[in-house]
Order: structure tokens, then sequence, then C-alpha cells
């Protein structure tokens, strides 16, 4: 798969495949300093992604390198902020390593209404993504 990077930040790398299919945000394995921070930092990757024909595109978010968070400030600040520029997508797709952040995952996903599909294999997220 080949990748242009849109974004290169401490919280996350964005890049778009050669054939404009998908986005692959990939969580890297950072701690969050603080919820400021990672406000900051989603900002600066949703202005990354503002050029980019979404409607039309699959968004991946990759998190096996982290470990995922489950604390109250967590998912009632930093988690909305994120999910705020998620439906300029077609689709949107969470890659997880666990089987615990996959219930996690599944968890959010039903409590917030979000329609994430949760993947533990690559190549299941590249098929539903469209990308080889």
């Amino acid at each position: 798969m080949e990748l242009t990077t849109l974004y290169d930040g401490w919280l996350a790398r964005i890049a778009v495949d050669g054939g404009r299919k998908a986005v692959w945000l990939e969580r890297k394995n950072e701690p969050v300093r603080t919820v400021t921070e990672a406000l900051r930092e989603l900002d600066a990757m949703r202005e990354a992604m503002l050029g980019i024909p979404s409607k039309q595109m699959a968004l991946i978010v990759d998190t096996r390198s982290t470990l995922g968070r489950n604390d109250d400030e967590w998912e009632a600040t930093v988690l909305p902020a994120f999910h705020s520029f998620t439906p300029r997508f077609e689709r949107v797709g969470v890659l997880v390593a666990t089987s615990t952040g996959e219930m996690q995952m599944a968890r959010l996903v039903k409590d917030k209404g979000l329609g994430y599909r949760i993947f533990r294999d690559e190549a299941k997220a590249r098929a539903f993504a469209g990308i080889p």
C-alpha cells in the first residue's frame, strides 16, 4: 500500500493512499500528556485533512500501537473532538490489536451510536477501505 503522508504529529500519522480511496490514521504509541494538548493535536489533524475528498473515502484508524483509554475525562472530552471529523468520511473502520481493544471499541461504538466497523485483521480493514 503506497501512502502519502498528510500529517505527522506526536499523536498520530495521517496518510492517504495513492488511489485516494482511503485515509490511514495511525495512532502513535505516545501517551496523551494533557487533554488540552490532545485537543490541539486533533485540530491540527482536522486541518490537514480539509483538502481531501473524504465523502468518497474510507477512514481507517489504526490503534494497534497504543493502549486505549476509557477514563471519563478522555471519553467526555477527547473522543467527541475525534468523532467530530469522522462523519466526513463515507465509512470508518478501526483496527485494534487485542480482544480487549475490540471489546472497548465495540462498547464505544454502541454507546455513542457510531457506525464504525472494528477489525483485528489488517487485510480485512484494507479490503473494507478498498485498498490493497
